[in-house]
């Protein structure tokens, strides 16, 4: 069997990971847990979720998120032959890891998202390491109504809660900046601030005029 770059590559992000978060990586609760989210599957989603709840892990669990980030490049040209010059990207392996909640509702599971929801160890606030923003948030952008539902299913679902980086924005600015009208309509019935202000001052009144 000939292995390509695309081979090698995967195989150094699994090792790098694999080094990082080895403990995770063996958990049988928590793969079984990740493949079912991936299905939408919201019987195998509890079935993880009650093994992971049992052993007191739920509250924390999160799934390993592998990123190859391209830095560069080299480009290559056989000595001998005709055949043509290769480039090949250098690239930063890295792992973050991702809480449950964010991982169903970036893939848009909502029947995984539901199911998540019923326990009480799952925050709904939770937010993303990385982009730090909500599962809410996130919903917003997209104008994903039917998931923005799923997370208002759960009464401690905050639709004022703050990304944490960037323009410390609320869902509601999100959703008036994407222009998903329905998205505002939905948050303001669920009593989202309309005076929040995020970074440079600005309130939905201001992103509203932005977006005309």
């Amino acid at each position: 069997m000939k292995f390509n770059f695309r081979h090698l590559l995967a195989l150094a992000i699994l090792v790098s990971c694999a080094s990082e978060n080895m403990a995770m990586l063996l958990d049988s609760d928590m793969e079984a847990l990740e493949i079912a989210i991936g299905n939408d599957d919201p019987v195998g989603t509890k079935k993880a979720a009650d093994a992971l709840q049992t052993r007191g892990k739920l509250a924390n669990a999160q799934i390993i998120n592998p990123e190859c980030v391209i830095v560069g490049e080299a480009t290559f040209r056989p000595s001998r032959g005709d055949a043509q010059k290769t480039t090949i990207p250098f690239c930063d392996l890295k792992c973050s890891q991702v809480p449950v909640l964010i991982y169903a509702a970036k893939h848009q599971k909502i029947r995984a998202v539901r199911t998540l929801l019923t326990y009480q160890e799952i925050d709904p606030n939770q937010t993303d390491p990385k982009m730090g923003s909500t599962a809410l948030h996130r919903a917003a952008w997209r104008g994903d109504l039917a998931l923005m539902q799923a997370l208002f299913e759960r009464d401690d679902t905050d639709p004022n809660k703050r990304t944490t980086r960037d323009y410390l924005e609320t869902p509601l600015h999100l959703a008036m900046r994407a222009g998903h009208l329905s998205a505002v309509r939905l948050l303001l019935h669920y009593n989202a601030d309309t005076d929040a202000r995020a970074t440079g001052n600005n309130t939905v009144e201001h992103l509203a005029c932005l977006t005309k």
